[in-house]
């Protein structure tokens, strides 16, 4: 083979590898779009609904607190945003945490991992409630009672994990059993202040 066909060879060699990195980052980006870069504390939730269970006192913030392992894990930056009614309860009785990854797949990894977590608890029966509530902004959500009587409509714990683009969200309720349909409206109130900063 001469030298210039050898050359050529390679020359024809680089383009196509190029082509299937190309056709490959497409890919990703398409399965996994990044959302509007933000700050993370702009994503949680300036206020949500009292439970109806609670007493009839004043509803506020409770904590507020950044995540001390950061400066070991510089891929993700989390903050944490509880509500509650008794200026005692240090963490609140609502809690929202929002995580920033470097990428939506580490997000993705990041909720996936989180979810398998939840359900993996031994000594709390957890019921998987996601069918119940379809997010209109989430590219993928989760939501899990921890069962009251038996019965998935009346749970003393709640959560809801979702990720957008390469954030993830994490609401959780803890107290008296509270009906679905009113963690739902939690969540609704949210993810629409959410899909307000990111879009």
């Amino acid at each position: 083979m001469s030298r210039g066909r050898a050359r050529k060879g390679w020359v024809v060699a680089a383009i196509a590898a190029a082509c299937v990195i190309a056709a490959g980052v497409a890919a990703y980006k398409i399965a996994f779009p990044a959302r509007s870069s933000v700050e993370v504390s702009a994503l949680l939730a300036p206020g949500l609904p009292a439970p109806s269970t609670g007493p009839a006192a004043e509803w506020h913030v409770a904590t507020e607190m950044s995540d001390e392992w950061s400066s070991l894990e510089p891929e993700r930056n989390r903050l944490w945003r509880s509500w509650g009614f008794d200026d005692g309860d240090e963490y609140g009785i609502v809690g929202q945490i929002v995580v920033a990854y470097g990428t939506p797949l580490g997000a993705r990894y990041g909720a996936s991992r989180e979810w398998a977590g939840l359900l993996q608890h031994k000594d709390i029966p957890y019921a998987d409630a996601s069918e119940s509530y379809e997010s209109s902004f989430a590219d993928e959500s989760h939501m899990i009672c921890q069962l009251a009587q038996g019965v998935v409509d009346a749970c003393s714990q709640w959560r809801y994990v979702a990720r957008y683009g390469q954030y993830t969200t994490d609401l959780s309720y803890r107290y008296l059993p509270l009906s679905q349909e009113e963690f739902k409206i939690m969540i609704a109130t949210m993810e629409e202040h959410i899909a307000t900063v990111l879009e």
